[in-house]
């Protein structure tokens, strides 16, 4: 670290499997609250997405990706850039028609009945945004399953 810039430089990241992403770039830390980052991360058959439909109901699965993952830009409002191709053990679950519960959605938050009792003024950090750009192969040894969800048989419990 110099000049609170954090500088990677061949960091080797393991997924579950133990495959291997390597990082080089740079974290300033100058603003705390909205550090700037340009990070590249190559992948060789590294574990990008594993998530269950309690996570999110829009897709969700396992997958596996070869290719240059890049961050850059303040985190308010970052830049992301996939170059990558489908490995194989990749599943991908795409439901139409699903339902979700107040709940379950992440922009809903619940607050006391006495909303006095909530700091005014508080400071919100700006977020203006995220832009991603993939160019991504999806291999045939990728499965994607498309499916229109019938009421009560995804999550159903017994």
């Amino acid at each position: 670290m110099t000049n609170n810039r954090i500088f990677l430089t061949g960091l080797k990241i393991y997924d579950q499997k133990n495959n291997i992403a390597t990082i080089d770039g740079i974290v300033d830390l100058n603003k705390l609250s909205d550090p700037d980052i340009d990070v590249t991360a190559e992948a060789k058959n590294f574990m990008v997405l594993n998530t269950t439909i309690k996570d999110n109901n829009t897709y969700y699965g396992t997958a596996y990706a070869s290719g240059t993952f890049q961050f850059k830009g303040l985190t308010s409002a970052m830049n992301i850039n996939i170059r990558a191709k489908s490995e194989e053990n990749t599943v991908i679950n795409i439901p139409f028609n699903s339902a979700s519960t107040i709940s379950d959605s992440d922009f809903i938050y619940f607050i006391e009945k006495d909303s006095t009792k909530i700091k005014k003024n508080q400071k919100k950090r700006d977020f203006n945004g995220l832009t991603m750009n993939m160019d991504l192969l999806i291999t045939p040894n990728a499965e994607i399953n498309l499916f229109f969800q019938v009421w009560g048989t995804i999550g159903q419990r017994k």
